[in-house]
């Protein structure tokens, strides 16, 4: 992709997604000079930070490869060795985005009283995409948008997704540590390049650091017991039980 061609598809998600704090990717010459042009118009202006993972090291992008692989087999998985235009590929990939989105991030529970696990759509606009409107929007219809109508309905939505947050923090975070212990008694919980959250008794977890594991550390069984993390206070050592994998595998 040419940096003209990039700089369009970063318009379209800024506009599709809103302008975001920091732009993580690895060090494609694209991505470089695009950071180089838009340095002082784009980026200073904003107030865009646009980190760059080391070079020769991509593991340190592990977290979001996984979702370019799954991207990538849902793609394959519908085309096949399909010959399709360019209005239906992008169609498709469309759809691919919403069905990653609307992926589980929770248990699923069997009984249907449960509230419905969570999912990146809840995050991002409070209600899975594949799912109706709220009842409520037929409140805030054209020819009835009162102001105590458009409030109320604003009022909902934001206590929503604060609920949707809410849950996220307890249950996603527990449901990772669950993960954590199972998996931990086979010694494949953690592997270099992962990126996990750094427990931190100090902080509520929704503020604890991220790092990146450099290194991992087996017992005399062979199994998985600490990891040095590189941070941004730096290098490390935690055991396992401190540390949550950021998705479940």
């Amino acid at each position: 992709m040419t940096v003209d061609s990039f700089i369009l598809a970063l318009r379209r998600f800024f506009s599709r997604r809103a302008i975001p704090k920091i732009i993580m990717s690895d060090n494609a010459l694209t991505y470089i000079s695009t950071a180089k042009l838009l340095k002082t118009e784009i980026l200073g202006t904003y107030g865009i930070t646009w980190k760059f993972i080391p070079q020769h090291a991509p593991w340190y992008g592990g977290w979001w490869e996984r979702l370019i692989g799954v991207t990538k087999t849902s793609i394959k998985k519908v085309l096949g060795k399909s010959l399709v235009s360019l209005e239906v590929l992008q169609t498709i990939v469309t759809e691919v985005e919403c069905i990653v989105n609307d992926r589980p991030l929770t248990h699923i529970s069997t009984d249907p009283t449960d509230e419905e696990p969570l999912t990146p759509s809840h995050l991002l606009y409070g209600r899975r995409i594949t799912s109706p409107v709220y009842p409520d929007d037929q409140e805030a219809t054209a020819n009835d948008i009162s102001h105590n109508s458009a409030d109320k309905l604003y009022r909902f939505k934001s206590a929503t997704i604060e609920h949707f947050w809410s849950r996220w923090k307890h249950e996603y975070l527990t449901s990772l540590r669950q993960f954590h212990k199972m998996s931990g008694n086979h010694g494949d919980t953690l592997t270099v390049g992962d990126v996990v959250q750094i427990h931190d008794n100090n902080l509520p977890r929704n503020r604890w650091s991220l790092g990146v594991i450099e290194d991992v550390v087996t017992g005399r069984d062979g199994l998985i017991r600490a990891a040095r993390i590189r941070s941004r206070r730096g290098v490390t050592m935690r055991p396992i039980a401190k540390l949550y994998p950021l998705e479940l595998k």
